[in-house]
């Protein structure tokens, strides 16, 4: 196996242990009580309405002229995708998080619907910043 590709398998490896480590009780919020992060496998226990903590890599935004405003991303954690809707007054407050974030957490209510579980964005924190605790991988590889 080439070096390049041990390398990407790796970080992709140490990106899902880092994501299982978030989903235990963890507070990444100052001042605040403790918190449990959501893996997306675990989303459909939790009944319609109920508010929950997801946490995972962005990996793809929309804004689509026909949703008036609405703000749609995909997070991936160590289980799956959680789809995110965020209005338009949310995506107003936190567009900075949303827009340079690489891993974030959400604070929402969960909506189940014909089948499709969505998170209702209510705060949005950028915590990219746990990313520098992975394992350093050999940069001329990437």
């Amino acid at each position: 196996m080439s070096n390049f590709i041990f390398s990407i398998l790796l970080f992709f490896c140490c990106i899902n242990f880092f994501l299982f480590y978030l989903c235990s009780n963890l507070n990444l919020f100052d001042n605040v009580t403790p918190m449990k992060i959501i893996a997306a496998s675990d989303l459909m226990k939790f009944t319609n309405n109920s508010t929950v903590n997801v946490a995972g890599l962005v990996f793809s935004k929309q804004r689509p002229k026909t949703a008036n405003g609405v703000v749609f991303f995909y997070l991936e954690d160590e289980t799956g995708i959680i789809n995110i809707v965020c209005w338009e007054n949310i995506y107003n407050k936190y567009y900075r998080e949303i827009l340079s974030s690489k891993l974030i957490l959400v604070k929402g209510r969960l909506q189940k619907e014909s089948g499709t579980i969505n998170i209702i964005a209510q705060s949005i924190k950028n915590i990219s910043h746990l990313l520098k605790l992975l394992p350093y991988i050999d940069k001329p590889y990437l």
